[in-house]
């Protein structure tokens, strides 16, 4: 039995589209991993990354009533890391260690490696970080700035001087596309992002499941 799925990075700016992409790869049968949902999980009450964002921002991003009482505010935290940059390294290097160990120990699921034929790991700052994944392809959604900045301001309903310093605070469009091995553009309706997403995967399988590919 393989090791590891042939893996497949998939990156691109806030609001560009990744996880219409990602969710319809799944459709087709890749075993998806998404950092941001992951660090979702590790940010729960009990998670493994909770106590060390408390020790740090203390109360100020904890809820203090209601249903998700002692929850992380995220919306909180996020106006915080994307304020301060060197608060968003401090929240970077809390999460980015475990959230990579975490990717690598599911890539090697039994149930990973017999299910499917190959995996996507969805990382948002892939241009930006040095993370040891050594992957088989990576797959950059594509927008222009003038595209995420009305997208992230309808999807998130927040302010245009938080929405500029949130796309500011990533790798710019020429870095993330210097990595690609494969763009799909993002400027038009969903349908034709989907039917762009099913014609990657096809390509993707005939790719990673050659014999060339295999392991």
């Amino acid at each position: 039995m393989r090791s590891r799925l042939p893996l497949v990075v998939l990156t691109g700016g806030i609001a560009s589209g990744k996880t219409t992409v990602s969710d319809r790869l799944a459709e087709c049968g890749a075993y998806v991993l998404d950092a941001d949902v992951i660090a979702h999980e590790m940010t729960q009450p009990g998670g493994s990354a909770y106590d060390d964002i408390v020790d740090h921002w203390g109360d100020e991003v904890i809820i203090q009533t209601g249903p998700l009482k002692d929850h992380i505010d995220r919306r909180q935290l996020r106006s915080i890391v994307f304020r301060d940059a060197s608060q968003r390294r401090k929240l970077e290097e809390i999460l980015h260690p475990k959230i990579l160990a975490e990717l690598h120990h599911r890539l090697t699921e039994p149930k990973a490696v017999s299910n499917h034929t190959y995996a996507v790991a969805v990382i948002p700052l892939y241009a930006e970080l040095n993370l040891d994944l050594n992957p088989d392809a990576v797959v950059v959604v594509d927008v222009t700035e003038a595209t995420q900045m009305k997208r992230l301001i309808s999807r998130d309903q927040i302010e245009e001087t938080l929405a500029r310093q949130m796309i500011a605070s990533q790798a710019s469009r020429e870095m993330r596309l210097a990595k690609a091995t494969d763009v799909i553009t993002n400027e038009g309706s969903i349908n034709d992002l989907l039917k762009a997403t099913e014609k990657l995967d096809k390509a993707l399988q005939a790719r990673l499941t050659s014999p060339k590919s295999s392991s």
